[in-house]
């Protein structure tokens, strides 16, 4: 069987499996982002804004005439992990405004965007500079990862700070709204 026949299977089972693992990963961070934050919006607000990271991305590679190759379907999966960190520190910090007091939607936003905007910013720019210095790798491998970690910091950030945010800004959980424990209590009575 010729190589070419090989890899054509090879490359048909990447695309699968970065489909596959797409439909695991997703609904993981899902979970871990309501395991971190104890709130369904914010935790769906930040999966929304993390398909549209991976989106951007792939489309990236796309126009860039990039095929779905090994390291393109490694670097896939890895887009969301990066994707995530932003969203997650924001949310964390909208919700850590009703500890301080704070209730409506523009409070806990204010606040949110006072005490981590700087230090999300600056973990951007930490990221974007690292994966920057790989651009003078001599192997194409590593090139193309550069590529994906900062157009990943770079849509992260953008859509972290203002579609997330512009999300919670309009409709972020004000009170104890989308609150895990405050929802299975309710179904608690309900069922009692």
């Amino acid at each position: 069987v010729p190589f070419d026949w090989m890899w054509l299977v090879t490359s048909a089972q990447l695309i699968e499996g970065l489909f596959v693992g797409f439909a695991i990963c997703f609904p993981i961070a899902f979970f871990v982002l309501l395991g971190a934050t104890g709130n369904f919006i914010i935790a769906g607000l930040a999966i929304l804004n993390l398909m549209f990271i991976v989106s951007c991305v792939l489309g990236y590679c796309k126009l860039a005439g990039w095929t779905l190759g090994a390291g393109e379907c490694v670097a896939g999966i890895i887009v969301v992990g990066l994707a995530v960190d932003y969203v997650i520190h924001l949310g964390h910090m909208y919700l850590e405004g009703s500890h301080m007091g704070l209730e409506t939607r523009k409070e806990r936003w204010e606040f949110a965007l006072n005490t981590m905007g700087v230090t999300v910013i600056a973990g951007a720019a930490t990221t974007f500079f690292a994966g920057l210095v790989m651009q003078f790798c001599q192997i194409q491998f590593f090139n193309q990862m550069s590529t994906l970690i900062v157009l990943t910091i770079v849509y992260s950030l953008v859509y972290s700070m203002f579609c997330f945010m512009a999300f919670l800004y309009m409709c972020g959980p004000e009170g104890k709204v989308g609150n895990v424990r405050w929802v299975l209590a309710r179904l608690r009575r309900k069922a009692i």
